[in-house]
């Protein structure tokens, strides 16, 4: 599946939040993890030539340089956090050389734990904060992120 190369996202030293609304996404990859929680409403997407369905509630991860695209029915709402892989060498140390055994994330109880922490982070957003109080909830979105899917070992390129 091709996709269109977001090199700009390359370039984040700091993780980005925001909400959408109906979000509609051409096939794109970047270096950053994705991680989109749906607040309301339902997406499908395809990631790497994979169809999925995210409902309200659901988050979806969208593992570094995978290649995604996504339609919304209306009405969807959604949190989005871009975690660039270099923001925290403690968390992301280990990722290296894996990846997410799932791409969606259903557990109540991970769903509203990593939901409370994307909020904060969002009301923390424009804010004179602490770097650590940022790299702490992105830290704990990641890990729990990890904790309900599992990692697995990226596979090797057969070329």
């Amino acid at each position: 599946m091709d996709g269109y190369y977001e090199s700009r996202r390359d370039h984040l030293k700091h993780p980005m939040i925001w909400k959408s609304q109906n979000i509609n996404f051409f096939p794109h990859f970047h270096r950053t993890i994705e991680i989109t929680y749906v607040v309301k409403g339902e997406i499908q997407c395809i990631c790497n030539g994979k169809n999925y369905c995210a409902k309200a509630n659901e988050i979806l991860i969208f593992p570094s340089y995978s290649v995604h695209s996504g339609t919304s029915t209306d009405g969807t709402e959604t949190m989005v956090i871009l975690a660039p892989l270099d923001y925290s060498s403690a968390i992301f140390s280990s990722l290296s050389g894996k990846t997410f055994q799932k791409l969606i994330v259903t557990s109540p109880e991970a769903c509203g734990e990593i939901y409370d922490a994307m909020r904060r982070l969002l009301e923390h957003k424009g804010k004179k904060v602490s770097a650590n109080i940022t790299k702490g909830y992105v830290s704990v979105i990641v890990g729990l992120l990890t904790d309900a899917v599992g990692l697995c070992e990226l596979e090797k390129d057969k070329n």
